[in-house]
């Protein structure tokens, strides 16, 4: 008879189905009970989290900061500038007594954006018992090279430049951080789901066995149907001891993220809910090459570029500076005395220090050159790269949209076949075969619905990454000073 058999085979597998008993109890708690001991975390604020505290961008911010300074220090460079000076010396000769050589002064430089050098020097002096004062205005201005704001400021347009790029560079790593942390969300939410479904299939399979064993104690069933639901069993068993591995796996990545500590135990909630994205490629293309920061920050390299070439350009001629000084002079046996500044006297000149065939000056310029065509090239290779993310997201997209409707088909195709297979096996009119397989095709199914909905998802915020939209930019700035 079958049903000794049956029986004989439920007595030798009981321990092992009560040990699966226990895992999926402690898995069930895990998924119910002990979450609500757990720190629930939602998408908004996992994402808040990651940028007030991911590692990456408190790297980006530094190089920020840093680009700030740069600037200041450029900029300082055109701010009024007041250098004491003192002399203490003494002097003598073979015939002639030690002089003492004493004086103070003061030197006031300003130097103004179109290249113009500003000077103005007081000065206190006493040698030998005599004393002097005087005053001295200078100006010197470039007539040649260096004349202009863009020679002359070209260190603080290097700065401002270097600060955009900072900006953007920051910008870019909170974009990057934000789709890690979208995608690391959704992989916490992947497999959970994943693990509750192969839960569900394992319990409705443990049903079913309960039913062979119901027909076993009837003396009823072949033992071929208990071999297939054993098998069954332990592949489901399995599939959920991996489920269960793979969703600490995604908490703990999620935890690196977000600079949690690993220990720390979490939950997280993100909606499933999505609609289809219908922008057409051109208009995606439009939007993505006005905002993208990447053909942002290339068009800015080449304007910067084009720029650095203009002041080569310049430094090819030869110097020859204006200097124009005056200044007023007062001797006297006192110091009071020699404050009536009565003498005078002034100096024109033109001054020249360069060399004759600036081969050096040349060469760079002709090297400057060089970088403005590199600077057109790499906008264009950015543009053809950001060309083809925009396409492939949107061919994955619609390759997501369509796995989602066709997912759907088999998930009802499959609980359709399982309750046929489970009515023709209650009625004898077949074996369990047809609803072991269509048991596994409908856990199959739900699995790849679950990761269909979620890679849909996680594309959108992929799409309006490739497209330049994923973070509003507007206020940039004054976030950029509520950080530091």
């Amino acid at each position: 008879m079958a049903g000794p058999c049956i029986r004989g085979l439920h007595q030798r597998g009981h321990m092992k189905r009560l040990l699966i008993g226990i895992i999926i109890w402690i898995a069930g708690c895990l998924l119910s009970v002990s979450v609500q001991a757990k720190k629930v975390i939602g998408l908004q604020e996992a994402i808040n989290l990651a940028l007030e505290r991911n590692r990456q961008l408190l790297d980006a911010r530094d190089s920020l900061t840093s680009a700030r300074y740069s600037l200041q220090s450029a900029q300082a460079d055109f701010k009024i500038e007041i250098s004491p000076s003192t002399k203490v010396g003494f002097s003598g000769s073979s015939g002639r007594s030690t002089v003492e050589d004493l004086g103070l002064g003061l030197n006031f430089y300003k130097k103004l954006p179109w290249g113009t050098e500003l000077s103005l020097t007081p000065n206190i002096s006493r040698t030998d018992s005599q004393y002097g004062s005087s005053v001295e205005v200078g100006l010197a201005q470039p007539l040649l090279k260096g004349l202009g704001r863009k020679q002359a400021m070209s260190g603080v347009y290097s700065a401002q430049f270097g600060l955009r790029s900072s900006m953007r560079s920051l910008q870019l790593s909170e974009i990057n951080t934000i789709l890690s942390t979208v995608r690391a969300v959704y992989d916490c939410i992947k497999q959970k789901e994943e693990l509750r479904q192969n839960m569900a299939s394992y319990d409705r399979l443990k049903s079913h066995r309960e039913s062979l064993l119901a027909k076993a104690r009837s003396g009823y069933g072949p033992a071929i149907d208990m071999y297939r639901v054993e098998l069954e069993l332990a592949q489901a068993e399995n599939a959920v001891v991996q489920s269960q591995e793979a969703l600490g796996d995604a908490y703990d990545s999620l935890k690196v993220l977000l600079d949690l500590p690993l220990d720390q135990e979490i939950d997280v909630k993100a909606p499933l809910e999505f609609s289809k994205i219908s922008l057409s490629l051109s208009k995606a293309l439009n939007i993505a090459f006005n905002h993208r920061l990447e053909i942002i920050q290339a068009f800015d390299e080449i304007k910067e570029a084009r720029r650095l070439s203009e002041v080569a350009k310049n430094d090819t001629w030869p110097q020859l500076d204006l200097v124009v000084k005056y200044g007023r002079l007062g001797y006297g046996t006192a110091l009071g005395s020699s404050f009536g500044l009565d003498d005078h006297y002034w100096t024109v000149s033109l001054i020249s220090n360069t060399d004759f065939f600036r081969r050096r000056e040349k060469l760079a310029y002709q090297q400057s050159l060089l970088n403005v065509r590199r600077a057109i090239r790499r906008y264009s290779l950015i543009k053809d790269g950001v060309t083809r993310e925009v396409k492939n997201s949107v061919r994955m997209l619609r390759k997501a949209w369509r796995q989602i409707e066709l997912r759907k088909n088999s998930i009802d195709n499959a609980k359709g076949k399982l309750e046929l297979a489970k009515v023709k096996f209650r009625w004898g009119k077949a074996s369990n075969f047809d609803l072991i397989e269509a048991e596994k095709e409908l856990r199959q199914a739900q699995t790849d619905f679950i990761k269909a909905v979620t890679d849909y998802i996680v594309g959108t915020y992929e799409f309006r990454r490739a497209i330049g939209t994923l973070m509003d930019d507007s206020g940039y700035d004054e976030k950029l000073n509520n950080w530091h």
